[in-house]
């Protein structure tokens, strides 16, 4: 396991690497303030989750950390792990984390498992950066979050 995490990590860009331990950490541990770092402060975040989450809708990061802190209340993360990062799209600073999340319900005990992709971005997208700034360290921020059925 800790080979398969090491190589992962290495395949990845240093710069996201913040970003996915505070997503993963954050779904492996139900723990909705863990994500406060990752949610976008001055614009809201698009999440839409299929049932039994049935969620659609654009949320401001209050919102969105009120709605993974019932999520996580009421589902039990079984596993979640990254599967693939798309890095870098054709904007520079963007990136795509395609995840598993499987999870249980608390009250029924049913199982499910979705793909879960997170849009992010780095805070490159804000106008007036000094020219010299390294895009790819800066902060990176979830823009959307989508899951689909496995």
């Amino acid at each position: 396991m800790l080979v398969i995490i090491f190589l992962f990590s290495w395949s990845l860009p240093l710069i996201a690497t913040d970003a996915l331990t505070n997503l993963e950490r954050a779904f492996l541990l139900n723990q909705a303030s863990l994500l406060k770092n990752v949610l976008p402060a001055n614009r809201y975040l698009n999440i839409s989750f299929p049932a039994p989450l049935s969620i659609s809708n654009n949320f401001s990061s209050e919102q969105s950390f009120l709605i993974f802190n019932y999520l996580f209340s009421r589902f039990k993360t079984l596993e979640f792990y990254s599967i693939h990062l798309y890095y870098p799209l054709a904007q520079k600073g963007t990136a795509i984390l395609r995840a598993r999340w499987s999870f249980q319900d608390r009250q029924t005990n049913k199982r499910y498992a979705l793909d879960v992709y997170f849009f992010l971005k780095t805070s490159s997208m804000l106008p007036a950066l000094p020219e010299n700034t390294v895009i790819d360290q800066l902060p990176w921020k979830i823009q959307e979050i989508k899951g689909l059925p496995r």
